[in-house]
């Protein structure tokens, strides 16, 4: 699905002079030397803003400069084909494209004055003419309230690292941003290379921040069921960025925005990315539960097991004396995890204390005297073997104390489930 795009299109000199006094400028400004852009912002209900770019190429060999001229349009499809705006999204289906491409020629039609007279720039109102420089793809999760909204972004900034040692591009993120503490109300996070980049954010205080573009939907009583309807989202965009929609990033045999109108596409780039740097396992609380699910992967190991049936017998002969005696004794608490399963819980205490995989990665060295090309490892046997993120949820989240400590928020007891299914296979 689809919130918003970026397409372009090279135009001649006679169309970037139609175009500009469409947009309301001189035509004699595409005479001056240097480069320029023009822009309008809002023209059309659907459509945030057209721009108009010049520059100034040379052929190297000849010695020749000639103006090169560009057309920019950003664009919310699904605003576009029904006029109004919505909270849903451009489901690419073919009657929806068809859709798009007739609402598309029909407002450049009225944009760019056309008469139905045989010109270059009845080309320009063909939605298949133009190229693809930008798609946000993108999925709303509704959850259960805001608090939970707010959990899952800080968890996803949590999860963000740079492993410096894999050359893949899904692990040469920008600026991980693996904090939560002062930022711990930021209602985004964001992590990506120079392909792609991953947003998620509240959907609810984002349109409570923005007004309707259209004329007709600047009504306050719209703009409340716009808010209405985010309440409770999170909204996650996988942005296909301009180096990631170049045919060698992408491999399609054009750059024509309609090979960019797959729903097909958009989950193969999103869940390579998803999966690979926050991944679909759930997000446990570090307490009880979460030790139950380590111990079930990784047991008790014979000797730890006979040594805790010994201790459970000296226990019981000792509560036999007491009670003969009249004495009380605390009751017996079960061992839970051995020294292995101790290890990866300790592991994900780490990770949570310094609020981050990457702030944990930066001080791997500290953790069991680990080396930190291990790192890696330790995730994989989390994801792998216990089934759970890496990245726990600090108890202190559930409460909050009389001096201060503790964040209180309204999230499961025992576990956060990944908003984002594993795809099937």
């Amino acid at each position: 699905m689809i919130h918003t795009m970026t397409i372009f299109k090279e135009i001649n000199s006679y169309e970037a002079q139609h175009l500009l006094s469409c947009m309301g400028y001189s035509i004699s400004e595409l005479e001056a030397l240097a480069p320029a852009t023009w822009k309008d912002i809002h023209p059309m209900c659907g459509i945030s803003d057209v721009t108009l770019d010049k520059s100034s190429m040379s052929l190297k060999y000849y010695g020749i400069r000639y103006d090169r001229y560009t057309i920019y349009l950003r664009m919310e499809p699904l605003t576009l084909v029904t006029g109004e705006q919505h909270i849903d999204l451009f489901e690419c289906t073919k009657e929806n494209i068809e859709r798009l491409k007739n609402a598309f020629r029909a407002y450049m039609v009225v944009y760019l004055g056309l008469d139905g007279t045989s010109t270059s720039m009845n080309e320009i109102a063909e939605l298949s003419t133009w190229k693809a420089q930008r798609v946000d793809y993108t999925w709303d999760i509704r959850l259960k309230n805001h608090d939970e909204v707010l959990a899952l972004m800080n968890l996803f900034k949590m999860s963000e690292w740079q492993n410096i040692d894999v050359k893949s591009p899904q692990h040469q993120a920008l600026n991980p941003t693996s904090i939560y503490g002062d930022h711990f109300y930021d209602s985004s996070f964001l992590i990506g290379n120079k392909t792609w980049e991953i947003a998620g954010y509240d959907k609810g205080a984002q349109v409570k921040s923005k007004k309707g573009s259209c004329n007709s939907l600047s009504a306050e009583a719209h703009n409340q069921e716009l808010v209405e309807e985010a309440r409770n989202v999170l909204r996650l965009e996988y942005r296909r960025k301009t180096n990631g929609t170049k045919k060698g990033s992408t491999r399609f045999e054009s750059r024509s925005v309609m090979e960019f109108l797959s729903e097909d596409v958009a989950s193969k780039w999103f869940h390579k990315a998803y999966g690979s740097i926050i991944g679909y396992e759930p997000f446990y609380i570090l307490y009880y539960q979460l030790q139950l699910k380590i111990a079930e992967a990784f047991p008790l190991t014979k000797k730890e097991a006979a040594q805790e049936r010994h201790r459970k017998a000296q226990y019981d002969k000792e509560k036999s004396a007491a009670a003969k005696s009249g004495r009380k004794i605390k009751p017996f608490k079960r061992r839970i995890l051995g020294q292995r399963a101790q290890e990866y819980y300790d592991f994900m205490t780490f990770v949570a204390r310094h609020k981050g995989l990457q702030n944990a990665l930066e001080a791997f060295d500290d953790f069991r005297w680990a080396r930190k090309r291990a790192f890696p490892v330790w995730l994989r046997n989390i994801r792998e073997k216990i089934h759970v993120s890496p990245v726990g949820i600090p108890h202190n989240w559930l409460y909050k104390r009389p001096n201060g400590n503790g964040r209180d928020l309204d999230i499961p007891a025992d576990f956060l489930p990944n908003p984002v299914p594993r795809p099937v296979q």
